[in-house]
């Protein structure tokens, strides 16, 4: 079996992340450990290949704990994000982590 491609590889851990639970302070801890161990094992050149909002998506789940709208806001965007991503060889695109 292959192994996945990058785009794979982040469509599936972003929708693991947007899957789990947020609607209390210990699922945001356990949530901010996922995030945290999925952005470790990105190498230099996939963390600036990933779409700024992504960034923004990872930073802010205190933020879609505390407003609603927000967090409506924020999964529309990802899911537009995971959207454009295609399957195939990743190509990595111009730096966009800031």
């Amino acid at each position: 079996m292959a192994s996945p491609t990058f785009d794979e590889f982040l469509i599936s851990a972003l929708r693991t992340l947007a899957a789990r639970p947020l609607t209390n302070r210990k699922e945001l801890a356990a949530w901010r450990r996922e995030a945290s161990r999925f952005e470790e094992s990105l190498t230099p050149e996939q963390a600036d290949s990933i779409p700024n909002f992504v960034w923004h998506y990872l930073g802010d789940a205190d933020i879609r704990l505390r407003n609603s709208g927000y967090r409506a806001d924020q999964e529309r965007r990802l899911q537009q994000v995971l959207g454009g991503f295609r399957p195939g060889p990743h190509q990595p695109g111009p730096r966009r982590r800031q």
